[in-house]
Order: structure tokens, then C-alpha cells, then sequence
């Protein structure tokens, strides 16, 4: 910093030379190595890892031979099943809450229907990636289980609310020129043939057919 406070022992407050005085002498203070505390920071981020199931990777401590991908992948696992049990455990107890909260603020111990329905739903710990996530629902579109086009399951694939609304209208859009594309192609089709083209063209001239 360029500044420094120094105690000159050679003179007295008037500045008068003070008699048998030690020398006053300007020397470098030497620092003290770091390598303690940053020995005692790594042990206690180790030590909180083992206890939370976390990495030490995760926390900063950065080591000579790092955690392989499977060691990592096996630590988050754990930490994601702590993590999934415990919101079932709290599932329950927190629908209790709202309603609860609910009715104290309300001043009743009958809930409506919309309250009484309260759910949770837990965000899933192992947050799994959108393209995972979206084969997955694309395999139960296919075997039946969930409705293709509908707001729902684009929800579930990941999208937002409004994504999932315009991709609902598109499909909608879509499936209505397709069932229009194959009325047309079917009324061709009726034309075409010469066992229904003169039936055709008479019901178009009013005349009946017995």
C-alpha cells in the first residue's frame, strides 16, 4: 500500500533525541503459510460430504486422483433416493398444512372441493435430462397409455404452459387436415370406381336409385 506506522524511539514527543535509545529499524514481516488453514477448510468440506452424501468434488475440495464418473454417479444415486423418500415422507404433511392454513384463514372447518383435492407434487431429485424424459413419455404414447396432442402431455414432456397450449392447437390443426385430406381421398376414391361412380352421380342429380 505504500504506507506504513512506525514508532521512532530515537525522539521523545517534542522531537528531542531520547538518550541510550534502541536503533529503529524498517524490516519485511514475514507471512505465515496458509497451507494450515487450507488443510483444516479441505477437512471440513470432506467431513460434511461423508455426513450429507455429497461429493467432495462438489464442495471444492480438489484432489491428486479425483472421483471417477461411477463414484460420482453412485453418490448422487444415494443422494437422490434420500431425497425421493423424504418427499414422500412430506407429501402428506404438507397437503395437511395448506388445508390447514386454509381453514385459519377462512375461519371454517369445511373445505371446498378445489382445496379439499390439494396435492403434491414433488419435482423429481434426479432431475432427470429433457430428452430422457420426453423418450420416455414418446414410448407410453406408443404403447397406449397417454394421450398424444393433449396440454397434459406436453406438460410432462417438460414443456412450459404456453408451449404446451400453441403445441396442442398445432396438433389439433394438423389431425383436422389430415381427417379433411382423407374425406377428400375417399370421395375420389367413390368417384373412381365404376361400381359406385353412377350411384354417386345420381345422388348429386337428385335422381333415386332402386
Amino acid at each position: 500500500m505504500a504506507r506504513f506506522f512506525a514508532l521512532d524511539y530515537e525522539r521523545d514527543e517534542d522531537g528531542a533525541p531520547v538518550k541510550d535509545a534502541p536503533e529503529s529499524k524498517i524490516g519485511q514481516v514475514q507471512i505465515g503459510s496458509q497451507r494450515p488453514h487450507m488443510d483444516q477448510s479441505r477437512m471440513t468440506a470432506t467431513m460434511f460430504a461423508a455426513e450429507s452424501q455429497l461429493s467432495p468434488d462438489k464442495l471444492g475440495v480438489i484432489h491428486d486422483n479425483p472421483s471417477s464418473a461411477d463414484a460420482i454417479d453412485r453418490a448422487d444415486g444415494e443422494l437422490n433416493d434420500l431425497a425421493d423418500e423424504t418427499g414422500r415422507d412430506i407429501d402428506d404433511p404438507t397437503v395437511d398444512l395448506m388445508q390447514d392454513m386454509w381453514s385459519l384463514a377462512n375461519n371454517t372447518v369445511s373445505l371446498p372441493a378445489d382445496v379439499e383435492a390439494l396435492a403434491c407434487d414433488m419435482h423429481d431429485p434426479a432431475m432427470t435430462t429433457r430428452y430422457s424424459q420426453r423418450m420416455a413419455l414418446a414410448s407410453l404414447v406408443t404403447a397406449g397409455a397417454v394421450v398424444p396432442g393433449e396440454v397434459v402431455t406436453y406438460e410432462a414432456a417438460g414443456y412450459s404452459r404456453a408451449t404446451s397450449l400453441r403445441l396442442t392447437e398445432a396438433y389439433q390443426e394438423a389431425e383436422r387436415r389430415k381427417n379433411q385430406q382423407a374425406i377428400a381421398e375417399q370421395a375420389l376414391a367413390t368417384r373412381s370406381n365404376p361400381l359406385t361412380s353412377a350411384l354417386v352421380a345420381a345422388r348429386e342429380s337428385g335422381v333415386e336409385q332402386s
